[in-house]
Parts: C-alpha cells; structure tokens; sequence
C-alpha cells in the first residue's frame, strides 16, 4: 500500500492511577461505575472505535510512566480521537483517577518504511 491510499489511523494511550476518591467506594459502587464505563466503550466500538484492550504497566522496562494502568484505543482520524477523549471526561474518570492521555497519528505502518515515516517525523532530509 503507498502513501497516497494509506488509511489514517490514530492512537489514544490512556494512563492511570486510582486516586483516593476511587479508593474510598464501595466495590458495589465501583462496579456501577465501571459497568457505566463499559456500556459508553462498546458504544464507542459500535461508532468505529477500535478498542485495543486494558491492562496494567510493566515496572520491568527501561523509563516507565508513573501511572499504573492503561487503556489503548484506535480511531480513524483525529475528530474521532477527541471525541473519545471527550467521552472518557464526560463519563467522570477524571474524578476517580490521575490520568494521563498521549493521542498520535501513527505514520510507519502498512508498508511504510520505519526510516522514512521517522525522518518525516523528526524533519529529516
């Protein structure tokens, strides 16, 4: 696939500890919320939104972030990127966790060559 036919595809990598207000619900009341969470990602999924899992960070590799947990999501363009990371505000996860977002257009993938995609990146010549 060339440049010119390449898909757009953007990344939203979510990053979060669970702050004290979270830490003082019940598991009644922090289920009810995730089941809320749950329900607003499938029908984000439903809208395009690729949801490419959760999952705790690894304190093993080399610099990690502060945060403690992770969720990666992949949207086509970059409308729907912010409209998901409104979503995740609007849903009230900020209230429970110290979060912090990375979004990115991804370049280097179907066929692109790393160099390039790094150097256009970077203002390489």
């Amino acid at each position: 696939m060339n440049k010119s036919t390449m898909k757009e595809k953007h990344v939203l990598v979510c990053t979060w500890s669970p702050n004290e207000k979270w830490k003082g619900l019940s598991d009644v009341e922090k289920r009810e919320f995730l089941t809320a969470v749950a329900a607003s990602a499938a029908s984000a999924k439903k809208g395009g939104m690729d949801i490419l899992g959760w999952g705790a960070l690894d304190r093993a590799v080399s610099n990690p972030a502060p945060q403690s947990f992770c969720g990666i999501f992949a949207v086509d363009n970059r409308d729907s990127l912010h409209a998901v990371d409104q979503a995740i505000e609007l849903c009230g996860w900020y209230e429970y966790f110290d979060h912090v977002n990375v979004g990115a257009q991804l370049h280097g993938q179907n066929g692109i060559e790393a160099t390039d995609a790094l150097c256009n990146l970077l203002g390489v010549m």
